[in-house]
């Protein structure tokens, strides 16, 4: 037990200092005032996304509220084999 107390965190900043990619893993959150839909919904947009193809349900329907409101195209389909 103590060599692992001990192990883990000095790996960990290993990895740290020798993959710069990861240090965002590190990083504090940020709070914003923003839900998750909109979140990805600026996403989409970032990306040039014009159309979301889904199958519409309770689960999503922030990410297509949102995809909506930036102009975002969305269709809603009967299966999921229309969707590809």
């Amino acid at each position: 037990p103590f060599l692992t107390a001990i192990t883990i965190p000095v790996l960990s900043y290993l990895a740290y200092k020798a993959f710069p990619y990861i240090q965002p893993l590190f990083s504090p959150l940020r709070k914003t005032n923003q839900h998750g839909g909109e979140l990805v919904a600026k996403v989409f947009k970032a990306h040039k996304v014009k159309y979301v193809f889904t199958l519409v349900g309770g689960h999503i329907s922030p990410i297509l509220v949102a995809a909506k409101q930036e102009g975002i195209q969305v269709v809603d389909v009967r299966s999921e084999c229309t969707t590809v």
